[in-house]
């Protein structure tokens, strides 16, 4: 009986590791609530040729992302290819001249590297290597007559992340995650030609993850 009892503890014991072990070794897809933060440092050329420098400061926005990929454990090793959608990169504003300046990144679409190490058959810490590109929106306001202007163009982003990740079940986990980025410098001409190059764009995610 001692041995009957004995054999099926184990069992459950293999069977439960066996769960979170292929647990990181499928499809997954996930949706995630991101807080982000842009800095930009813009250049404006006004029209006696003078050029003024200022830094348009960040607004905290709470943005959406959904991603999708799949994972593959060696031994505690991990590694994974991911695509991603967010919302939103981050906003920013500031005072030139006599006009307001603001900046707003829009939808994103990314790929990502994840390399990993399981302490745990159940936790996994991992870094990120990113590439995104999406469209950023700059609208110049004249603060005395309220007329205002925008421009878009599109522009592409490079980033890492580090990150944890706990698997409750063998379909469901959760991830937090803080990720920087470095874009392109973006060039417009709103009445005034100005240039504006990303200086710190960074994140803080919350995800949750299901299993195929």
């Amino acid at each position: 009986m001692q041995k009957t009892i004995t054999a099926m503890a184990i069992t459950a014991a293999l069977a439960s590791v066996t769960g979170h072990a292929q647990a990181f070794e499928a499809f997954y897809a996930g949706a995630s609530l991101i807080k982000a933060e842009a800095d930009f440092d813009i250049t404006v050329t006004g029209t006696n040729g003078q050029q003024e420098q200022a830094d348009l400061d960040a607004d905290s926005v709470t943005a959406a992302g959904l991603f999708a990929g799949y994972g593959q454990r060696f031994g505690q090793w991990y590694l994974a290819g991911e695509l991603e959608w967010r919302d939103s990169m981050g906003d920013a504003s500031t005072t030139l001249f006599n006009g307001e300046l603001e900046a707003e990144t829009d939808s994103v679409l990314g790929l990502s590297v994840i390399p990993g190490y399981l302490v745990t058959e159940e936790l996994l810490v991992y870094t990120r290597l990113a590439y995104l590109e999406g469209d950023t929106d700059f609208t110049v306001t004249n603060q005395n007559n309220g007329m205002s202007a925008t421009r878009s163009d599109s522009g592409s982003y490079t980033g890492w992340g580090l990150g944890t990740r706990y698997q409750f079940t063998e379909q469901l986990s959760v991830r937090a995650e803080y990720r920087a980025f470095d874009g392109d410098s973006l060039d417009y001409v709103i009445d005034v030609p100005f240039e504006a190059e990303p200086k710190d764009i960074s994140a803080f995610e919350l995800g949750v993850m299901y299993q195929f």
